[in-house]
């Protein structure tokens, strides 16, 4: 095996997708100023945030932990008025996540979530 090779299969099988949907959002260049804001994450590859889908996407490595109320705030502080929700793959349901509250997404909470 080449060592591109090895390569990309590290970085396939080592990569973590993230979904949000960025309810409110009304503006094509204000999707692309996000996603232009998101992409200067080292952290965070393939970046995408499509206006007609209204969502947010990239892909992490696996071990990186996301701060989902970061990525909140980071939508916020472009467009104030988009609310963001989680769309939690582990479960296939959407989570709306406020600034004040963290958990982890891969274990039951104990608390509930505005299912949407």
């Amino acid at each position: 095996m080449s060592m591109l090779e090895k390569y990309l299969r590290k970085v396939v099988n080592t990569l973590k997708k993230y979904e949000f949907i960025l309810e409110g959002l009304d503006c094509a260049n204000c999707a692309n100023k996000l996603q232009y804001k998101f992409t200067e994450n080292i952290n965070y590859y393939n970046v995408v945030v499509n206006f007609n889908t209204l969502k947010l996407s990239f892909e992490t490595e696996d071990d990186f932990e996301v701060d989902l109320d970061e990525v909140s705030r980071v939508v916020k502080s472009l467009e104030p008025d988009v609310i963001v929700h989680y769309i939690d793959e582990h479960y296939k349901e959407v989570v709306t996540h406020d600034d004040e509250h963290e958990h982890v997404h891969d274990e039951h909470c104990e608390h509930e979530h505005e299912m949407h």
